[in-house]
């Protein structure tokens, strides 16, 4: 063959390994590509897979922790209502105290002015000569006036020992 017939089915030739190419390469080119994209495929399943997992395992945690975060919040209000109860008794107690305090003085005057009615009473007695209740029953004119004499004497001593029964339970 001489170089002339070559050159004239080159072209031929040419042509032919061009088509071969062209028809076969999309075939050898996608087959690597479809290999390639199925690892590709793979990969994104797996690594799909992972994250969905970490997902489900933040989910828990963000479920315990909204559970620990609503116990703590319960806590505080039992807690802060505790305080509030407790401020609102110490203000109870120290009204208390107070109201006990003006009552401890009232009695304490009562008792002042009962000690000044006894004193006088007992100078009354001493003024009348009378040492004692017997000497009471014995000068009194009538039985009338003993009565009333006696009476006024229990009277004021009762008076007195409940002014001091009293002030001895208020300061307890």
């Amino acid at each position: 063959m001489s170089c002339k017939k070559f050159y004239n089915k080159l072209p031929k030739i040419l042509v032919t390994v061009v088509t071969a190419v062209m028809v076969f390469l999309p075939y050898i080119a996608h087959a690597a590509s479809t290999s390639d994209l199925y690892n590709q495929q793979s990969s994104i399943s797996q690594e799909k897979k992972q994250l969905q997992s970490i997902k489900s395992q933040k989910q828990i945690e963000a479920s315990g922790l909204s559970s620990d975060l609503k116990s703590i919040s319960s806590t505080i209000n039992q807690v802060e209502s505790a305080i509030s109860q407790t401020r609102k008794e110490i203000a109870d107690t120290q009204t208390k105290i107070e109201d006990l305090k003006i009552q401890i003085q009232n009695e304490e005057a009562n008792l002042s002015r009962e000690k000044e009615k006894q004193g006088n009473l007992i100078a009354n007695w001493y003024m009348e000569g009378e040492d004692g209740l017997m000497e009471a029953v014995i000068g009194a004119d009538s039985l009338s006036e003993l009565v009333d004499k006696t009476r006024y004497y229990d009277a004021v001593r009762a008076q007195i020992e409940e002014t001091i029964n009293k002030i001895k339970a208020l300061k307890d």
